[in-house]
């Protein structure tokens, strides 16, 4: 597929500054979406979690469910559960993997029973991550970006003119960045899996997204450690504008190019199967 055919989506947000979290939210906030639109879990995601605490709550009182809390009742809950745990799990090393990669990462979601038969990829294009910006200091014009990056997406006809995947599968979460990285440990190795060569098959449909921050204010801004105080101290010290690296070659390998690596082991698309006539979800309504 060209690259002239390939739908893509390019979304401008203000946003003060593009720090670490804002970046992994906006990972997130679009994960969020294409779980639901791609039929991969039955709510969006915050309803999912509500649902989830109320009924494993409702469980254990064992009230209202006592006359079918059967075997395969117990065991839809357990999957469901675990379907939950898994995404959380999932986002929170999206967190990690954003803190100890380089600026200018680009994310990749995918659909499909495995990496090399994906059915469809969303391809996530980021802005420039701004390093010298304590994120605690710059959230109140995050949650604003994101509620406009969640309507964009959601409404946007460029990702959902005739979709791939209509029913529950694996989603993948892939990162494309040089194999160097900061702070790296024995449990980030495990966490990321590098895949050497990868390519899209070709019967793939392949998306664009464009994250684009149209703010000039971040230009403008002399805070954290942009401050001159702060400038002038590390200065002193002669690692004004440094990052700490540790190469890891002897694991990671040594490229010169960037390479894929996929974050977790994926998520299993989340089944609403029926029981004894009833779904699980009968009970919280």
């Amino acid at each position: 597929m060209s690259i002239s055919s390939v739908p893509t989506l390019d979304v401008s947000l203000n946003i003060e500054v593009n720090t670490e979290e804002s970046c992994a939210r906006m990972v997130q906030t679009v994960l969020e979406i294409l779980l639901f639109q791609r039929n991969q879990i039955p709510f969006c995601y915050d309803v999912l979690k509500t649902l989830v605490r109320r009924i494993s709550s409702t469980t254990n009182k064992n009230d209202q469910l006592s006359e079918w809390s059967t075997y395969q009742f117990s065991k839809q809950l357990a999957t469901v559960q675990k379907a939950a745990e898994a995404i959380e799990i999932l986002f929170q090393q999206l967190t990690l993997a954003v803190q100890k990669s380089k600026p200018d990462s680009q994310f990749m979601i995918l659909f499909g029973p495995t990496i090399y038969t994906a059915k469809e990829a969303f391809v996530i294009n980021i802005p420039e991550i701004n390093t010298n910006h304590y994120p605690q200091y710059h959230r109140h014009s995050m949650e604003t970006m994101l509620k406009q990056l969640a309507m964009k997406v959601t409404v946007a006809e460029e990702l959902h003119d005739k979709p791939k995947v209509t029913s529950p599968t694996n989603t993948f979460l892939l990162l494309n960045l040089s194999p160097i990285f900061t702070e790296l440990s024995e449990e980030d190795v495990e966490n990321w899996q590098m895949i050497d060569d990868y390519s899209l098959p070709n019967s793939c449909q392949k998306y664009i997204i464009n994250l684009f921050n149209q703010s000039t204010n971040s230009k403008q801004l002399h805070c954290c450690k942009e401050m001159e105080v702060f400038n002038d101290q590390v200065k002193d010290l002669g690692i004004a504008k440094q990052r700490s690296q540790v190469f890891n070659q002897e694991t990671l390998g040594s490229t010169s190019g960037k390479t894929w690596f996929q974050i977790g082991n994926g998520l299993k698309g989340l089944k609403n199967n029926l029981i004894k006539g009833k779904s699980i979800w009968h009970p919280v309504r």
